[in-house]
């Protein structure tokens, strides 16, 4: 009837249907042939086009494709964006940009569109949708850069906001506090001497796991000295393999901390943060016993923050510390959701962050 009557809407929205129907029941080339005939009717819409390119690249199991595509994905992306500024579409439309992103190769952006919609998403029923499109991908043995990491975010996003995790009532001991120090560590930043006294004030009487980056340089030296004065904390540090860089010169590593843990990177990378967030998922952590404070700190902090967040976790960033964190929190459509804060940096505002 829509191509008889040459309704192009409802011949999108019936096409884009019959090909979700044919796609569950495994028929992956007709469902191909529905959501091209979608896109063919509503060329911009990002809904019937990432559905379209996801079949061509489980039937091809060929990258190559994306390059016909190119200009299409533009003109998507920007309806994705129209619509996040209007607040629509909310959160498949960060899902569709993290897609997106991931066929152009630029997993930061990737990383950083998925988390936000996963913050976004009131059930966690809709991270696990966000997650079936790229897991399929993998699991054909798609070559697209990012793609590992991507599903390794989204996952924990959904474990831990499904609440089957070691729940914090259950788990009353303070030896399960976990605080994760995130943000600043080259020297190029430093920590203001009036943030960094009053973390350790903080830490110092804290009791439970801390967890940073491991290194000799900006919080996480801070967790280091810490650990130094304060043995009742169990300080893990996260940072890459042995020949890891850190802004071009070498990782120094933080011997004061109870445990260095390392990854497979040759740089700081997300991976620490997932590797992290694994280890924590693995002892039962409730995410109610785990907080973040964030003290700038540049991209890799900034998509930390969001995996925080993401999980559920409650995130604490220091106002005025600049760069990432500020950029956080001028982001009032994230900083809406629950969980974030800004702190004032003082000693008062981080004791009543991390025992609140």
């Amino acid at each position: 009837m829509a191509r008889a009557n040459g309704d192009a809407r409802n011949l999108c929205e019936s096409c884009a249907c019959l090909g979700g129907i044919l796609f569950k029941e495994g028929d992956i080339e007709g469902a191909r042939n529905y959501y091209r005939e979608a896109h063919d009717a509503s060329p911009g819409n990002p809904y019937p086009l990432g559905n379209y390119i996801s079949c061509e690249l489980l039937l091809n199991r060929d990258t190559s494709v994306l390059g016909h595509f190119r200009y299409a994905i533009g003109e998507a992306e920007n309806i994705c964006r129209r619509q996040i500024e209007v607040k629509a579409n909310i959160p498949w439309a960060f899902y569709d940009l993290s897609c997106f992103a991931l066929f152009r190769s630029d997993t930061d952006s990737a990383l950083a569109l998925m988390l936000a919609g996963a913050i976004r998403s009131l059930d966690s029923w809709m991270i696990r949708s966000a997650q079936s499109r790229p897991a399929s991908w993998m699991e054909k043995g798609i070559e697209l850069y990012g793609l590992e990491e991507y599903l390794r975010a989204v996952s924990l996003a959904a474990d831990f906001r499904e609440g089957g995790i070691g729940k914090e009532e259950d788990r009353p001991s303070t030896a399960d506090r976990v605080l994760i120090v995130a943000g600043d560590c080259d020297e190029e930043h430093l920590v203001s001497p009036d943030v960094s006294e009053a973390l350790l004030a903080t830490l110092g009487s804290f009791r439970g796991i801390v967890v940073s980056g491991g290194t000799r340089s900006g919080v996480s030296r801070i967790v280091g000295e810490a650990q130094a004065r304060n043995p009742s904390i169990t300080s893990i540090g996260y940072l890459p393999g042995a020949a890891a860089s850190l802004d071009g010169g070498a990782v120094v590593p933080d011997d004061r901390y109870t445990t260095l843990v390392r990854t497979d990177g040759t740089s700081f990378s997300i991976r620490e943060a997932l590797r992290y967030w694994r280890d924590l998922k693995e002892r039962g952590i409730g995410i109610g016993q785990v907080r973040m404070i964030g003290i700038g700190g540049g991209p890799i902090s900034g998509l930390e923050y969001r995996l925080a967040l993401a999980c559920g976790a409650r995130v604490g960033l220091v106002d005025g510390s600049g760069s990432a964190a500020r950029a956080f929190l001028d982001d009032a459509f994230l900083c809406e959701a629950a969980g974030s804060e800004a702190l004032d940096g003082s000693r008062e505002s981080l004791e009543r962050f991390v025992n609140g």
